[in-house]
């Protein structure tokens, strides 16, 4: 499938017109996208990512060079077609999967048509492949061998799924997109009137400088020429349609910024009329023509525009890309032509395997002819170490040219931290190596058919940091409080306020930061006295701390013995959804500091059942005495989980629902799995999980004894419960699916998912039984219910509905 690679900000001055340069833009600006899209990391073609060899085979056909009447390079027989992903071609056995792609709409869970998604092998990323559903949100993909391996899924507007291959049947993943943001709008053409069938595309923004951009088709407009797409994924939106030329891209950049809330942006994508056309040939250094050599147009924003308006707190961005990257193939005889590109300046770039990149910039006014002579290959070598020790670093990233384009190339360093990189431009070429937060970089002569060296000692990057000051109400500075900053994927850092209350913190990451405030002395698993989420590092930030109400939680713990338990004692407060653990003293005595509103007390000891106290209402200077607690002692249940073949299943949950309601979940690895200090007493076992016929067994725990029992479990068939929930259902439902006479079968709990302006939510379940006819009921906290009766017969039913009412 023909990849588009995506546009760049360009860096110069060309006459009048402005040209923005993406390349440079995305290095500096490193901000993570909340969930990323597809990886731009293919190594099917790789170089078609990179840059690097094997972009086209010699012998294109004739005429192939353009691709006028489909600008995406996007075949949509793909969607039907299932695509082959070759994982062990000695193998002859095959895998079928199916992924079905659902978005929410007016409360329901509608099929997303035209969405590209990728799969990939879970312990390699390398073998994937690419797909684009049907008109019915239907993808299929054939896997020659990786029976027993799992697969994931993403899709271009950033929902994943897992599923993992079955050479004896075919596997169905379903993929819901969870959104942060419902994109609303329409496409019109030059005389404003809506445009049917045109592809929605999205260039993920921002992404690590390192990888080639794609454009990836996200849906389609409908015969009104409106649109509605569930998106999770951060990038530059546009419009592109066979008669027209491509729209500008506006920036998207989705976020919830009230819980529960999923805001809604409108957006007008105009096409503008038929466009011009640069053709031309493609030669060697010797003046031979060059079949197979890719080359890639950007239409440069000679403006800036912006297109979006925003609602619900959605941040956009300014529509500064001039359309989506176009490339076309030279044909056998060098020739090319690309048609429908905007008027104005176009910077183009140009390779193949075994010749150096070659690019520049065109005007183009009416149908330009462009003669592009590639050069000899230049080759780069050197090693990467730090600095200042000398050491060797494996694994740094080498980039040299200009990022996301044809006229770039990577590779990674090795163990002994050598490089090496063929097949490059020739002239003063930017050349970057990164590792980790270190970084280095030069500007190195490349020499066509000759060899250079650079070595790189990687210093790191110091300027990423967190920095602000901490003041009271009165902009006092605080002195000695405690700054902590905890950052997606990586270890929490903190740092104490000077005199002045200001701070310095480095970082990993730039943005969604969740900052907690201290006061001195004060550890860090206690409340803190200001937390701010979702904060961006790019500017000084101002925390101003007011006096939080608090009171004082006591009591004593005891072990079974009646002895003092030195236990630990862990808070959950619902108004400001924040987690404390506390430690009781040797002889079992606590007294906590908590900010007023409702908490959850959990307290724990070794070996001993876990006592909750949920729901207690903490008032201001009304200390709350809970007098003396006595922990039970625990048992165990340990065991594994088998097939009926003897091996371990599919990751699975086990959940023991105890007699008095509550219920554990089990540790899972493998196959075995373990409870620890369950309490004692007649209880229910539960096994489930994905194909995995829900499961239950009835068992008796006895104090300070660890049970045995090994479970075989059996295929089962698939089928989605869809709960509809009021709005004064709440925010939580619980299902549970109950044989005749074995009891639950299945549980499970999930999040209310609820859709822009609409006040009724959804909750969808995916569960697998054994053939036969069950109860099935969802709950909520709040006291509504609903009960149905199932028969699971295929894979290939209904969903089941279930709407929720007051008990």
């Amino acid at each position: 499938m023909r990849r588009l690679h995506a546009v760049k900000r360009l860096g110069a001055v060309v006459g009048a017109f402005l040209i923005v340069v993406v390349g440079a833009g995305l290095y500096a600006w490193t901000q993570r996208a909340p969930t990323a899209p597809p990886s731009s990391t293919s190594a099917t073609p790789a170089a078609d990512r990179s840059g690097g060899a094997n972009l086209a085979g010699p012998d294109v056909a004739k005429g192939s060079a353009s691709n006028s009447s489909n600008p995406q390079g996007r075949d949509d027989s793909a969607s039907t077609t299932a695509v082959r992903v070759a994982v062990a071609p000695d193998v002859e056995a095959s895998c079928e999967l199916e992924i079905h792609v659902t978005q929410p709409d007016s409360g329901q869970a509608t099929p997303v048509a035209f969405v590209e998604l990728t799969v990939h092998l879970e312990d390699a990323p390398e073998i994937r492949g690419e797909g684009s559903t049907d008109e019915t949100g239907t993808a299929k993909f054939v896997f020659v061998g990786g029976s027993g391996r799992t697969v994931v899924v993403r899709t271009a507007t950033g929902a994943t799924g897992e599923a993992i291959l079955d050479q004896d049947r075919l596997v169905r993943v379903a993929v819901h997109i969870d959104p942060l943001l419902i994109l609303a709008g329409e496409v019109v053409d030059p005389q404003e009137r809506p445009v049917a069938g045109a592809d929605l595309v999205l260039v993920p923004w921002p992404a690590q400088p390192h990888y080639a951009l794609d454009t990836w088709r996200i849906g389609r407009s409908g015969p009104d020429g409106r649109f509605r797409i569930a998106l999770r994924a951060s990038g530059y939106v546009g419009a592109t349609h066979p008669e027209h030329v491509a729209s500008w891209l506006s920036l998207i950049q989705p976020r919830i910024t009230q819980p529960g809330s999923i805001p809604t942006q409108s957006l007008t994508l105009r096409l503008s009329a038929a466009g011009v056309a640069i053709h031309g040939t493609v030669t060697d250094p010797e003046g031979r023509a060059v079949g197979g050599a890719a080359i890639e147009f950007h239409a440069v924003a000679a403006r800036l525009a912006t297109q979006a308006t925003s609602a619900g707190g959605a941040r956009t961005g300014p529509a500064s890309l001039a359309g989506p990257p176009r490339r076309v193939i030279s044909d056998r005889d060098g020739d090319f032509r690309c048609d429908n590109l905007p008027r104005g300046l176009v910077r183009w770039f140009a390779r193949k395997q075994g010749y150096g990149w070659s690019q520049g910039t065109a005007l183009v006014g009416d149908d330009h002819e462009l003669q592009i002579r590639l050069p000899p290959s230049a080759t780069l070598r050197g090693t990467v170490v730090d600095q200042p020790s000398g050491e060797p670093i494996e694994g740094a990233t080498v980039l040299v040219g200009m990022p996301h384009t044809l006229g770039a190339a990577e590779t990674r360093s090795a163990a002994d931290g050598t490089y090496v990189l063929h097949d490059l431009g020739v002239g003063p070429t930017r050349v970057v190596a990164t590792y980790q937060q270190r970084s280095a970089e030069a500007t190195v002569d490349l020499s066509g058919g000759g060899e250079s060296v650079w070595h790189a000692r990687l210093e790191r990057d110091r300027s990423l940091a967190l920095r602000g000051t901490v003041v009271d109400p009165q902009n006092r500075p605080l002195k000695g409080w405690t700054v902590l900053v905890r950052q997606p994927n990586h270890d929490p850092v903190s740092a104490a306020t000077n005199p002045q209350g200001a701070f310095v913190i480095p970082l990993q990451e730039q943005a969604d930061l969740d900052v907690r405030v201290f006061a001195p002395g004060k550890p860090g698993t206690a409340f803190a006295d200001l937390t701010r989420r979702g904060v961006d590092a790019r500017a000084p930030v101002q925390f101003v701390v007011h006096v939080r109400e608090t009171t004082t939680v006591t009591g004593r713990l005891l072990d079974s013995n009646a002895a003092g338990a030195a236990g630990v004692i862990g808070c959950w407060h619902h108004d400001h959804r924040e987690y404390a653990r506390f430690q009781a003293d040797q002889d079992g005595a606590f007294a906590i500091t908590c900010p007023v509103g409702t908490v959850d007390l959990t307290f724990t000891h070794p070996a001993h059942v876990v006592h909750s106290s949920r729901g207690l209402q903490l008032q201001p200077n009304l200390p709350a005495d809970l007098g003396t607690i006595t922990l039970t002692l625990g048992g165990g249940l340990f065991g594994t989980v088998m097939t009926p073949g003897g091996g371990a299943p599919p990751p699975c949950e086990l959940h023991l629902l105890t007699a008095d309601g509550a219920q554990l979940r089990a540790e899972y690895n493998g196959g075995s799995y373990r409870f620890e200090q369950a309490p004692p007493g007649k209880h229910t076992l539960v096994v489930q999980g994905e194909g995995i016929a829900g499961a239950s067994f009835p068992l008796t725990i006895t104090a300070g004894v660890d049970l045995p029992r090994d479970i075989e479990v059996q295929q089962g068939l698939h089928r989605i419960v869809r709960v509809t929930v009021p709005p004064e259902a709440g925010t939580h439902v619980t299902l549970v699916v109950r044989g005749p006479n074995a009891g639950t079968q299945w549980y499970a709990h999930s999040q209310v998912q609820r859709d822009a302006g609409s006040r009724e939510g959804h909750c969808l379940f995916e569960t697998w039984m054994a053939a036969g006819v069950y109860e099935v009921v969802a709950v909520t906290p709040e006291g509504y219910e609903a009960r149905a009766t199932a028969r699971y017969e295929g894979d290939d039913q209904a969903p089941l509905v279930l709407p929720l009412k007051p008990r």
